[in-house]
């Protein structure tokens, strides 16, 4: 016996809401699928307070004050009954799910983002009892298929909305309204948490700005997030106040339209994203379509994005990190200035990164990527399934 003639799906990861990766993730793929009027969507969200209750037609669940997150699944699939879930984040924030036995009888698909190496096979037993494992990334199918041996391991790119963002015709005006004439404007885009490495970039930034008199520094990400560092702080040590714009009154739950993002792409001369591991890069498709030159760390998945039409910068050492004995780079801030120091001097350079970049993003769209979606639920059969439950 197959799906019904509409199937339930349930989306657990960050909430769809969210102004982060994985909240675009979910609020991109998500409303392509419901678009499709094939499935009844509904979401479970780990945030009590972000976003909207209702996105795209998508009912989404947050746990109410006190209530456990498994607590909330739980209920929510006594509620919904999905024949299909679907879980995506990183490969170690599901493990609890094997002891819920309100998943029997479903089928599993977890969708992973691997952001550094080698896989640990504390990961195994959530990952061999999932019945469809699926990558954001090739770098992320090798990894799991090098060190965990997960051979049927796929591959689902994302996307990037070409509509939104987009390199805009006037960029002198849009520079003179937020007072950037004559500045070579430095941008970042990302949450402020430490797999960003934002104090590599403000580091070398510091010593870029020590030779020449225009650049301006762009950091658009909370200032003091709790996960991240007190970057005002940062600055003022580096001295970098005057010569630094941050987007004001950012939140999780609170950021920018698509329009005004795609605006403060446009008002970049070059995008900088100095992680020291990402499972895809999602802010460097944005960049590209904005027609931005991206300048990134040489490491994990953005490599396969970065190929031939990005500046990379190098890795001075690596460091196994904890919980999962992974190998982190830690970014070369020397190189990275002197790779800004390239660019900056390097006009056609810059001008031939953002065309390869443009040309490559416009093969890579949420409708693709929601389109191999589809294929995949449609070969799912809850009934068919074999449980070995752990």
């Amino acid at each position: 016996m197959g799906l019904s003639a509409r199937p339930r799906v349930l989306w657990i990861s960050e909430s769809p809401g969210c102004f982060t990766g994985f909240g675009t993730v979910g609020r991109e793929l998500l409303r392509r699928l419901q678009g499709k009027n094939k499935y009844e969507i509904s979401a479970v969200c780990w945030e009590d307070a972000c976003g909207k209750s209702d996105q795209h037609g998508i009912f989404m669940c947050r746990p109410r004050h006190g209530q456990s997150f498994a607590d909330l699944v739980r209920e929510t699939i006594g509620r919904v009954r999905p024949e299909i879930i679907i879980t995506f984040g990183d490969p170690w924030s599901f493990q609890w799910l094997l002891r819920e036995p309100t998943r029997r009888d479903r089928c599993w698909v977890q969708y992973v983002t691997i952001d550094a190496e080698p896989a640990s096979r504390e990961w195994l037993p959530a990952l061999t009892n999932a019945d469809a494992v699926v990558a954001t990334s090739a770098y992320g199918a090798q990894v799991l298929r090098r060190d965990l041996r997960l051979e049927n391991t796929a591959v689902i790119p994302l996307g990037v909305n070409c509509q939104e963002f987009k390199k805009l015709a006037e960029p002198n005006r849009l520079r003179s309204a937020h007072h950037l004439d004559n500045r070579f404007v430095v941008g970042f885009i990302g949450r402020n948490q430490p797999r960003k490495q934002i104090p590599v970039l403000i580091k070398a930034f510091a010593a870029f700005r020590a030779r020449h008199p225009e650049p301006f520094l762009y950091l658009h990400t909370i200032p003091k997030d709790r996960l991240g560092w007190d970057l005002q702080a940062l600055l003022e040590r580096y001295g970098l106040l005057n010569d630094t714009g941050v987007t004001p009154n950012l939140s999780l739950d609170r950021g920018l339209s698509p329009e005004a993002l795609n605006e403060l792409y446009n008002l970049f001369d070059v995008f900088v994203l100095p992680s020291n591991g990402e499972g895809f890069g999602l802010t460097i498709l944005e960049a590209m379509a904005a027609g931005v030159p991206v300048l990134t760390t040489e490491c994990a998945a953005t490599e396969e994005l970065v190929r031939s039409r990005a500046m990379t910068f190098a890795v001075k050492a690596w460091v196994t990190c904890a919980p999962f004995n992974l190998e982190l780079p830690i970014p070369d801030e020397q190189d990275l200035a002197a790779k800004m120091d390239n660019l900056y001097r390097d006009q056609e350079l810059r001008e031939h990164l953002a065309y390869t970049g443009n040309v490559f993003v416009q093969g890579l769209t949420w409708e693709k990527c929601a389109d191999r979606w589809e294929t995949l639920l449609d070969s799912m059969d809850p009934a068919a399934k074999v449980r070995t439950l752990g």
